[in-house]
């Protein structure tokens, strides 16, 4: 048997983050919005926003660990986003969330 449910969205902004690196690796910091063109089934779409993020450096390396230690502390302070997942509760059934 088929499912019933419908899910229907609609998008009115994109995120698109791009990690630039040149020929060696490194990062490409001067890059601006005239050097970008994103494409939806082959056409230009328009850029409303661009912003360019450097990764700020912790201000002391971490302490060395033993040789059989793992740690998680980052070594870059956390950016001003976050990515945030929404479970509507209310209005889904609960099989429908696993």
């Amino acid at each position: 048997m088929q499912s019933q449910s419908v899910i229907r969205s609609s998008t009115r902004l994109v995120i698109l983050d791009v990690i630039a690196t040149d020929d060696h690796g490194r990062p490409v910091t001067d890059l601006t919005r005239d050097d970008f063109t994103v494409l939806e089934d082959g056409q230009p779409q328009k850029l409303i926003d661009f912003s360019f993020q450097r990764p700020g450096t912790t201000a002391q390396d971490p302490p060395p660990l033993a040789s059989h230690v793992v740690s998680n502390v980052p070594r870059y302070t956390w950016a001003s986003s976050w990515n945030v997942i929404l479970l509507d509760a209310m209005n889904t059934d609960f099989s429908s969330r696993a």
